[in-house]
């Protein structure tokens, strides 16, 4: 298998699962009310105060929050990923989880919102250090191990028992390393990066 075969969706992602979706469908299925979120959540993060205020007083929520701990921030990159898991273990998750996935953008999207009204352009530098980066380890990996628990959802069915998740193994690999990833740059090279320049 090479990198061109995984990166076409080659035979690392089979093109229909047996639980009925193809692969699209899947990725749609969790990334569109994810985006939903995001938006739904820039609007209310742009024009209220209590809302982007209650989010900051719950650190695990709040993407401005930086961890002290490892084990903090180890909770906070994977916290969705971990709710994912749980619901792949129930027949309802599949109606869920694209509701985790609104829930994770509407938080990202209302704290980012917030920072650049009250910071406009003048932040933006701080902004990506502290939101655009780990938004891009956190975005893939919640939503490759969202598809996986949304396929193992739809196996527990009756009319579709049995079927698989795929390359279940690899892809929890893969989320594994995007969630250290994160975790260590949140909780060693943010707050260095942070302290020399800001």
């Amino acid at each position: 298998m090479t990198a061109i075969s995984i990166l076409r969706g080659g035979s690392f992602f089979p093109r229909r699962t047996q639980t009925g979706f193809s692969d699209s469908g899947l990725i749609s299925a969790v990334s569109v009310p994810l985006l939903l979120g995001l938006c739904s959540g820039a609007v209310v993060g742009l024009y209220s105060e209590a809302v982007p205020a209650a989010l900051a007083s719950l650190p695990l929520l709040s993407a401005a929050a930086i961890p002290e701990t490892f084990w903090q921030a180890l909770l906070k990159a994977s916290q969705f990923i971990i709710a994912a898991g749980f619901l792949s273990a129930s027949l309802f998750g599949v109606a869920l989880i694209p509701l985790l996935g609104m829930l994770r953008g509407f938080v990202f999207g209302c704290v980012v919102a917030a920072v650049f009204s009250a910071s406009a352009y003048a932040g933006l530098l701080h902004s990506l250090l502290m939101l655009g980066l780990p938004a891009l380890l956190g975005f893939p990996s919640f939503i490759l191990a969202a598809c996986d628990s949304f396929r193992l959802s739809r196996g527990l069915w009756p009319s579709k028992r049995g079927a698989r998740a795929g390359h279940l193994l690899g892809h929890a690999l893969i989320v594994l390393l995007l969630t250290l990833a994160e975790t260590f740059y949140t909780w060693l090279i943010l707050p260095t990066v942070l302290e020399k320049f800001f």
